[in-house]
């Protein structure tokens, strides 16, 4: 019970989420999350080097993003005991499902991605008997990642803040045109 403001008698207080407006107002306020995904998107397509601004995990959620707005099912793999995989995608084509593993590192220019590192995702894909794997960075790779990507071929993409802004453009332009 409390004390109504204008008369001061004593009335029984309602919470806001048992009022039957509650609902109703709350619709006025809920926002439309695929609206600020596509901005997003469409902002890092424009300003690549803007994607060193973003948190790990939030690398890793635009990416997802990235992808299913690309037409992939995806799932954003845990924080932590991940073995190697921040995201796992599957596309179908004629035959039945082709599966990408997705290793994110946001990562300022000044620390670029090795060789291990690179040889770590691959035997992620090796040992999920997966299609191939996709190592994304914010950094750039050192010439022994570069090479050994490359000898391994179409199994590890090897794929920076300019693929990535290239991807969000992707969508960006098919979702313009919808």
């Amino acid at each position: 019970m409390c004390l109504d403001g204008v008369s001061g008698k004593s009335v029984k207080h309602v919470p806001d989420y048992l009022d039957n407006d509650f609902t109703k107002s709350c619709s006025l306020i809920v926002p439309d999350f695929e609206k600020i995904d596509l901005e997003l998107i469409e902002h890092f397509s424009k300003h690549p080097s803007d994607l060193e601004s973003l948190g790990p995990r939030k690398f890793e959620e635009l990416l997802e993003a990235v992808f299913r707005n690309h037409g992939y099912r995806t799932e954003l793999t845990a924080l932590s005991g991940d073995k190697g995989v921040d995201l796992r995608l599957w596309h179908k084509d004629a035959i039945g499902d082709i599966v990408t593993l997705v290793q994110a590192k946001r990562y300022s220019p000044l620390r670029p991605i090795g060789i291990e590192a690179v040889q770590a995702l691959f035997g992620a894909v090796e040992y999920e008997r997966a299609n191939r794997g996709i190592f994304v960075t914010t950094s750039r790779y050192l010439p022994g990642a570069q090479e050994w990507g490359k000898a391994v071929g179409r199994r590890i993409v090897l794929a920076t803040s300019k693929e990535v802004a290239r991807w969000c453009k992707q969508v960006a332009e098919r979702r313009s045109q919808d």
